[in-house]
């Protein structure tokens, strides 16, 4: 009888430390991108595959997304850095930027877009998805 009860305290031992550890990468997943840097590769068409680069290519700062919290983050565009807020993701339909280049406005459009609805991160990529118009911004990881 004690062997029986011993194997049901671990078995629910171990339920409570599943539950534990997942409900911690959840709350880790809010936070993953807090303090963290990314570069933008290049915007990619799902279909074909295509990488659409953006200029200026030598701009180590331009389209280089900083996280000071889980979902805030400044992005230099047009020598001017602004401030974005995920929880906003997929609610602009146009951002109206009246001192950026065309290709400021691009990025700006594609990364805040109405069908831009989700985003995937691992250690070394930052993916916002476009599933509606066949795209993603590929971000790698950078030293913050």
């Amino acid at each position: 009888m004690k062997t029986i009860n011993k194997t049901k305290n671990i078995v629910l031992l171990a339920g409570i430390c599943a539950a534990v550890l997942l409900a911690a990468g959840c709350n880790d997943d809010k936070n993953v991108l807090a303090n963290t840097k990314w570069k933008l590769v290049g915007i990619v068409n799902t279909e074909t595959g295509e990488i659409k680069e953006l200029e200026p290519k030598d701009c180590e700062e331009c389209y280089t997304l900083t996280f000071t919290t889980g979902t805030k983050a400044e992005v230099l565009v047009y020598r001017e850095k602004i401030s974005i807020d995920l929880s906003y993701l997929g609610q602009i339909e146009r951002a109206d930027i009246p001192f950026a280049t065309e290709e400021d406005r691009y990025f700006i459009e594609a990364l805040l877009n109405y069908n831009t609805k989700s985003y995937t991160v691992t250690s070394i990529e930052l993916k916002f998805i476009n599933d509606v118009e066949n795209y993603y911004l590929l971000f790698k990881s950078q030293k913050p």
